[in-house]
């Protein structure tokens, strides 16, 4: 995954979010002290014995270990870490240096150690880049890369040091979702504006009325939100990152909405599609990429990634069969459906099946026989023996007849509900699903999510042991998972 990318400066934001009309500061730092030295340029901060937390309010809080050294640049937008550890919550668009590596952050958690010889980067909740020179590393969360003297090494995360690390975020402050941005009273018009309105005053002003600091600051509100992705919604949250970078922040925003699932709802994945695979500053690298990041994840990418990486693929296909045979040959591809149907996501399992066999199948004529021999032997030919192997598994595990009596599937199904603690109320159905067998579709119940109770309707195959046909707070969710993986979602 190497390509060079082209940062930019940060440029001014004509734009606010819906019904913000306070005024914030951004450019105040910690409060000078003795483990601070303040210049016009650069503010530098350092610990001796104990730990000590900072925060750049709007931008960017967070905490360094015992004998460690921050420099803060730009009003702290931009971090170095010259020794020791730091952990950093970064509210927006935040740069990290260490030596020669910069990292980019859109509103995410991540772990930074300076050692003499080498650099390590952990991300904890959501995909950072990281640039040395040309070469460019997109870390998924909850992995680490080494960067030494030699290449670096992408690796996991200790689960104990994880647990560790997020005891520590834990403490830190959050955005605070009340807090309301602008540069200017001309803005405060604009808080009953539609999105769609916003949106063409983003595309149409170019005046400084506010600034990058305020783009950055709402496109954290925008992520930190509980609210779906509509359409317009989704083009605004993009209008703001391209106004803020117009080259690595989409493509950063891309890598980590495709994995939104519920929150990005189906007409809005087209437009995060569109920018990652049109737009992106590694497109070279996306046929490794795209299920790369699958692979390390495993949650279900949002509709039309793993077709369009197929897209993707052939056209490399048509310029260069060996690359395209080279991208498919990976172990991240080839193991991605059984990890999926594995990890409970049967649907998402079927859509890369679908993908590789499309591939393969144009791919085939294209290659020398030698080539063709080994994409038959050790992909189409997996692929099908996969596919055999569940088709037969589900042959073998569906009856043809009922397994239980009606009144044993609205027992079970009870048991079920109050197993998994589902809250249940005047509005709570169970039907006997009458064209699946042993099947019970389940409505008006709700779901513990971030304090609030959240509607859900589902079928529950009693025989098949999934969840299927899931519907949150009005919203179809495309895939069908495991009790275990269902619950442990929410």
């Amino acid at each position: 995954m190497s390509k060079r990318i082209s940062h930019r400066h940060l440029i001014a934001l004509p734009l606010m979010l819906l019904g913000m009309t306070a005024v914030a500061a951004v450019n105040t730092v910690l409060p000078a002290s003795a483990d601070m030295r303040v210049t016009s340029q650069e503010w530098s901060f350092r610990s001796e014995a104990a730990a000590k937390d900072f925060s750049v309010p709007l931008v960017v809080a967070g905490r360094i270990d015992p004998n460690s050294t921050l420099s803060f640049e730009n009003g702290g937008r931009i971090l170095r870490l010259d020794q020791g550890v730091m952990h950093v919550r970064a509210f927006g668009v935040v740069t990290l240096r260490v030596r020669d590596a910069m990292v980019t952050t859109v509103a995410t958690d991540i772990t930074v150690i300076a050692e003499p010889e080498a650099a390590t980067f952990v991300a904890i909740n959501a995909p950072v880049l990281v640039t040395k020179g040309e070469r460019t590393w997109i870390v998924p969360p909850m992995k680490q890369l080494r960067l030494g003297a030699s290449e670096g090494r992408l690796i996991a995360v200790p689960s104990d040091y994880l647990a560790r690390e997020r005891t520590i975020y834990a403490a830190l402050p959050s955005l605070d979702a009340s807090i309301s941005i602008t540069d200017a009273e001309e803005i405060d018009q604009l808080s009953s504006t539609s999105f769609s309105g916003a949106l063409t005053l983003l595309a149409s002003r170019t005046s400084s009325i506010i600034s990058a600091d305020a783009a950055s600051q709402l496109l954290a509100k925008a992520l930190s939100s509980d609210s779906n992705f509509s359409p317009d919604r989704m083009a605004f949250v993009f209008a703001l990152a391209k106004k803020v970078d117009p080259v690595t922040v989409p493509s950063l925003l891309a890598l980590r909405l495709m994995s939104e699932g519920p929150r990005v709802l189906p007409a809005s994945s087209p437009i995060v599609v569109q920018e990652l695979f049109a737009s992106s500053p590694f497109q070279a690298d996306l046929p490794t990429v795209i299920p790369f990041l699958a692979s390390e994840m495993l949650k279900p990418l949002i509709s039309g990634i793993p077709n369009q990486w197929a897209t993707m693929l052939l056209g490399k296909a048509t310029v260069d069969p060996s690359a395209a045979l080279a991208a498919i040959h990976k172990d991240d591809v080839l193991s991605l459906p059984d990890r999926y149907r594995t990890a409970g996501y049967p649907e998402q399992a079927r859509l890369w099946e679908e993908a590789i066999q499309r591939v393969a199948v144009v791919l085939s004529p294209l290659l020398s026989p030698d080539q063709r021999q080994m994409l038959e032997r050790d992909q189409v030919s997996s692929l099908h023996r996969e596919l055999e192997t569940v088709q037969s598994s589900v042959q073998s595990s569906e009856p043809s007849m009922p397994s239980f009596t009606d009144e044993e599937l609205i027992t079970r199904t009870h048991v079920f509900l109050s197993m998994h603690a589902v809250l249940q109320s005047t509005l709570t159905t169970i039907v006997i699903d009458q064209e699946h067998i042993d099947c019970v579709r389940i409505g008006g119940v709700f779901l513990p999510e971030g304090g609030k109770d959240v509607p859900y309707a589902f079928t529950y195959d009693i025989a098949g042991n999934l969840v299927r046909d899931i519907v949150r707070n009005g919203v179809r969710l495309p895939n069908s998972l495991t009790p275990e993986k269902f619950f442990a979602e929410q």
